[in-house]
């Protein structure tokens, strides 16, 4: 072997093993010995791309969940039972009237308008003794009695007749005005605002409690209400119970009237003024 030959021969084999090793740390370093790989360029890494349907076909739609039972609503509280306030009793029917009792009631009030008082009083009695529920029976004979000065009497009867059929205004009225005769103020106030609760347009009520008011209560505020209600209903009266009206305005309340239990009304003090006379 030429001694170039035997120089060159280890030469070679350096470089090859040079060259070996360079190969091994490439891919060591290229990570696809099961290493990561980090870039070590200052690029970001690349965008990660849209997700893609796994199928071309529109998925099937999963069947809607059955819908729970919807929970019973709680049970509403019972209502508390509502207490009405009893009615009033309703008035008891009128009985059936035959011709016979018309006619004889008929001829009863004829003879109390034209003042024959003791014929007026007999038919009468004998009328409530065949039909005593019949309420105007007992209204007209309280009407006879008091006619006849017999008040107490009087009263008695109205009181009945109210019992009898107790929304007729006109009744509680006149027994009002026979209150009013025995002194009784009071029970003739309260008969007189009953019988305007039942009717406000009862023109006989809302007089007679003016002049209740004017001459026995002393109490000339309400006699001038009343006064003034009573006119507008009787435009025929209106003279007369304005004179009323303005001799009132004109004089003070005498208190000493109110304690007085005069049987009929005095005369006001004013001359030349119409006195007070109750309407029946």
């Amino acid at each position: 072997m030429r001694s170039a030959d035997r120089f060159a021969a280890p030469l070679r084999n350096t470089r090859g093993a040079i060259a070996g090793a360079l190969v091994v740390a490439a891919v060591l370093l290229s990570g696809c010995a099961g290493f990561p790989f980090f870039s070590t360029s200052a690029e970001a890494p690349a965008a990660e791309p849209a997700p893609v349907p796994a199928s071309p076909l529109p998925a099937t739609p999963a069947p809607a969940p059955a819908p729970e039972p919807a929970p019973a609503p709680a049970a509403a509280p019972a209502p508390a039972p509502v207490v009405e306030a009893p009615a009033p009793p309703p008035e008891p029917p009128l009985p059936p009237i035959d011709a016979t009792t018309r006619a004889a009631f008929d001829e009863a009030v004829r003879m109390l308008r034209a003042g024959r008082l003791p014929e007026a009083e007999r038919a009468l009695k004998a009328l409530a003794a065949r039909q005593p529920e019949l309420a105007g029976v007992h209204a007209n004979l309280g009407l006879v009695y008091r006619r006849s000065g017999r008040f107490e009497e009087s009263a008695a009867a109205l009181q009945e007749a109210v019992k009898l059929s107790p929304k007729q205004a006109a009744y509680h009225a006149q027994l009002g005005i026979s209150w009013r005769a025995l002194g009784r103020f009071d029970h003739a106030r309260k008969a007189y605002e009953t019988a305007i609760e039942l009717d406000p347009t009862h023109a006989g009520a809302l007089i007679n409690l003016a002049i209740l008011n004017d001459l026995y209560l002393g109490e000339p505020a309400r006699a001038v209400e009343l006064y003034t209600r009573g006119a507008a209903l009787l435009p025929a009266e209106a003279a007369t119970i304005n004179k009323w009206l303005a001799e009132l305005k004109n004089r003070k309340a005498d208190p000493k009237l109110a304690g007085s239990a005069p049987a009929a009304a005095p005369a006001p003090a004013a001359t030349g003024t119409p006195p007070r006379k109750e309407k029946e």
